[in-house]
């Protein structure tokens, strides 16, 4: 819905502008996206011994048993995005842009942890045009963004325990459901917090050049490189043994890092 009045916004705004020697137009486009730090995608996570350390799954350690639900890595996504175009016939123009980024996977097959991040940056980019009469347009620019950021690490398995504070103290099971054998359930050394998360706006900057080639009148096919740089702070899952060895637990990480990178994008522009 935010999307079709960004775009609506856009259209009333064309008429009062073509007055003043602007056009506007709208359009598309597909980002592949490489992170300069991709532990702040929970790349850190990749290569780890949990299978091995908590499960005693001697096979199960290491980048071989990651398991990616969709074409994205902690290394390189694939980012859509929608723009808005205002363009002055001097070359300036400027773009709004509104764009998603999706990461969803487990370190561990054998060990149920999850990380998804969810990353939406609304970017507002001054752009000059060299060559604007002509069918192919070199292109510089440079930019911000506001970027709405959510990680969530979640899982079944010993996932971020909590020490049960009363353990010390309890003489009978914390549960009256009865077992197979009919006895009660034990007490729990740990209680089970089975997610944690964060979620923030940030800051950001970009900087690149690209180029415009007309297909037809009005309808353009473009191509960027760009850098950019966004300050974060994201989390990450670190396990931890506490007292008896078998007891392992998992707690969240604070990590604070640059989630920009490098990236090249290709799309389509109409302008009206």
């Amino acid at each position: 819905m935010r999307r079709f009045w960004c775009v609506f916004a856009v259209l009333l705004l064309g008429s009062p502008l073509a007055a003043f020697g602007a056009d506007f137009g709208i359009g598309a486009d597909l980002e592949y996206f490489r992170p300069l730090d991709p532990e702040m995608y929970g790349e850190t996570m990749a290569s780890n011994t949990w299978g091995r350390d908590i499960k005693d799954l001697s096979y199960s350690t290491g980048t071989d048993r990651n398991q990616f639900y969709g074409p994205n890595r902690p290394t390189g996504m694939l980012v859509p995005g929608l723009t808005q175009e205002w363009a002055h016939e001097s070359g300036f123009s400027v773009k709004l842009a509104e764009k998603w980024l999706w990461l969803v996977w487990s370190p561990n097959v054998d060990v149920d942890i999850v990380f998804q991040r969810t990353m939406v940056p609304i970017e507002l980019t001054p752009q000059w045009t060299f060559n604007k009469a002509g069918k192919v347009r070199p292109t510089v620019f440079v930019g911000g963004s506001a970027n709405y950021v959510v990680t969530t690490i979640d899982g079944n398995d010993l996932y971020d325990q909590n020490r049960n504070e009363n353990y010390p103290n309890e003489t009978v099971p914390e549960d009256d459901d009865p077992g197979a054998s009919g006895a009660a359930e034990p007490r729990e050394y740990f209680r089970d917090k089975r997610s944690f998360g964060e979620d923030g706006w940030y800051l950001g900057a970009h900087a690149g050049a690209g180029v415009q080639v007309e297909l037809q009148p009005g309808l353009y096919l473009e191509g960027t490189l760009r850098w950019s740089t966004i300050p974060i702070e994201s989390i990450e899952a670190v396990r931890v043994r506490e007292g008896n060895p078998d007891d392992w637990h998992w707690e969240e990480k604070e990590l604070t890092g640059d989630a920009g990178g490098i990236s090249a994008s290709v799309g389509v522009m109409y302008f009206f």
